[in-house]
């Protein structure tokens, strides 16, 4: 069995530091959480028990014990219900999308007991999530889980069901319906802003679940204290925002080609901000993003990675826009491609990447790409891969001729080799003479 990936989150409190791997053994594949700390193993055992639970509903991905502190759950074959709406808004189908929201309001309340009322915080609420009052009755259940996110809900292929691939964050207290839907919806707007553009805004995606802005107000809070509680008092809701999308983008690369994205680094002068990206689902062979920069510090450097598989692409085109609506198109970058033509690019690597020198400052207030994906994933064209090695093999020659030219230039600044070239410059002149 093949461990293919692994992500650790040690910036969390030691009760919940996981390891979260993907093993594979022929066709099949599986996702593990490991306990990294004794204090977290009680944290990954509470996974299985949530689980046992529920077994008999069906609403769940499957899972067991592999170990004292090493939960299994199955690899499941599917797109994810985030994927769906996302293909609802690049048919610019509201109605289609507002369904899905629908669903996902059905899939949250199903095997807990929503109550209508005064809300009333339990013994060990306010360690989690604050000290909160809302004015009005308000829907909650015990034993929610809070982070329902769209990715982690799958139509499983085997029988078309929904099923919850992720239930690590699950609490034994009375928790507003409103406070899961709330974190999902702006999770989901922080990282596909572009793509809702002019069709839904995240205000009317909020009223279709009847959130008020006083509302957003206390949950806002809630998810604050409760990363607070997570991280141990780092910056609360970027923390989330940063946890969340590397572990859900990193395992997405794994599934169908369906689940392609774009990202956008930035760098201050020493390292790209990971905490920083800036990611956007591809969907279809058409790719146009117009994605709004905000800088908040210096930025030397920009990277786009503008698929995470290696791939084709057309007439690929990189402008930005500054502060004033001025607008230049960036011709001069590095790049990891292995051949180039014009605006043609073939990326061989996993991680293609584009960079290019910030020499707008801060001024920068939008960069715009376009390409047309000719193809996706080239792991196994075998000409590619060939021109690969031939080209490693190219740069590894063209090192070593550098290092004897060096060498060369060394020898020719002894005195051992001058004294040579004069016995040499003699003998050609003595036989002139």
């Amino acid at each position: 069995m093949k461990k293919i990936y692994s992500k650790i989150t040690k910036e969390r409190q030691k009760q919940f530091q996981i390891e979260t791997y993907i093993t594979q053994d022929g066709d099949e594949k599986q996702v593990v959480k490991k306990a990294l700390t004794p204090e977290c193993i009680e944290h990954i055992q509470g996974m299985q028990r949530y689980y046992e639970k529920h077994r008999s509903a069906n609403f769940l991905c499957p899972s067991r014990m592999i170990s004292e502190k090493e939960v299994a759950f199955e690899f499941l074959q599917g797109k994810s219900l985030c994927n769906e709406m996302l293909e609802a808004l690049a048919q610019r189908g509201e109605a289609k999308f507002i369904s899905y929201l629908r669903i996902y309001d059905e899939i949250i309340r199903q095997n807990v007991q929503v109550v209508k009322g005064p809300f009333m915080a339990e013994n060990g609420f306010e360690e989690i999530f604050g000290n909160v009052a809302f004015e009005d009755e308000i829907e909650y259940a015990t034993g929610l889980n809070i982070d329902m996110a769209f990715d982690n809900i799958i139509r499983d292929e085997s029988d078309g069901s929904y099923k919850i691939i992720d239930y690590e964050w699950v609490f034994p207290l009375n928790i507003p319906i409103k406070f899961v839907i709330y974190r999902a919806v702006l999770a989901f707007y922080t990282r596909n802003a572009s793509a809702m553009k002019d069709i839904i805004g995240l205000g009317e995606i909020y009223g279709c679940f009847d959130i008020t802005d006083s509302e957003t107000i206390i949950f806002d809070h809630m998810n604050e204290a409760f990363n607070a509680y997570v991280y141990g008092g780092q910056d609360g809701y970027n923390s989330s925002v940063i946890a969340y999308k590397k572990e859900v983008y990193d395992v997405k690369k794994l599934l169908p080609e369906e689940n392609l994205f774009l990202q956008v680094f930035l760098n201050d002068g020493t390292k790209y901000l990971e905490g920083r990206a800036i990611t956007n689902h591809v969907i279809g062979k058409r790719v146009k993003m117009d994605i709004p920069l905000e800088f908040t510090q210096k930025v030397s450097e920009i990277r786009v990675d503008p698929l995470n598989v290696s791939c084709v692409l057309k007439n690929l085109q990189v402008k930005v826009v500054t502060k004033e609506n001025d607008e230049y198109e960036v011709k001069e970058y590095q790049h990891n491609a292995i051949i180039t033509k014009d605006n043609d690019f073939i990326f061989v690597s996993e991680d293609p990447q584009l960079i290019f020198q910030n020499c707008w400052e801060n001024q920068l207030k939008m960069i715009k790409i376009r390409f047309t994906i000719k193809e996706a994933g080239l792991q196994d064209n075998p000409m590619l891969v060939a021109l690969s090695e031939i080209k490693n093999q190219m740069n590894q020659m063209e090192t070593q001729m550098r290092k004897v030219e060096g060498e060369l230039e060394y020898i020719k600044g002894t005195k051992v080799y001058k004294t040579l070239l004069e016995r040499k410059v003699d003998k050609v002149l003595g036989e002139n003479e």
